[in-house]
């Protein structure tokens, strides 16, 4: 089953460190939107009205600047997601790849309710190549 869903985050990145990329900022604010195809969902029965899924998801992201952290980039993500028909909860893991190949670790948790902008906190917590030694929150 394949879902498109869109959403933009507003966030604050701080880096400890960025190995061999002087022209990436130590920290900034960004905005960003989200492209997400679920690829796979797997559900357990549930009570009336509710649910319970794990979910295989697979991401095109933005930055709204049209350039800079995360712009162009693709990412995966498992996670579980929970609620009813009034909203809900996820929290996952995934990783993100920019243009060079560099990848980018996160952790997410965040609320969605009907027919309001999913809200939350993604935790970067590292990566590869320019983003070595990345954390910070979303």
């Amino acid at each position: 089953m394949f879902r498109h869903v869109e959403f933009a985050l507003v966030s604050t990145l701080f880096a400890a460190q960025f190995a061999a990329a002087a022209d990436l900022p130590k920290e900034g604010d960004f905005k960003l939107t989200f492209h997400v195809i679920t690829e796979s969902r797997r559900s357990i029965p549930m009570p009336e009205g509710q649910f319970a899924n794990l979910n295989l998801e697979t991401l095109v992201t933005t930055n709204d600047a049209g350039n800079g952290f995360l712009h162009s980039s693709t990412g995966r993500c498992m996670g579980m997601s929970s609620g009813d028909a009034k909203g809900g909860h996820a929290t996952g893991f995934c990783t993100h790849t920019d243009a060079d190949g560099d990848l980018i670790f996160l952790t997410l948790d965040v609320g969605f309710q009907s027919g309001s902008p999913i809200t939350g906190r993604k935790t970067y917590t590292g990566g590869t190549g320019k983003y070595a030694g990345l954390n910070g929150n979303s």
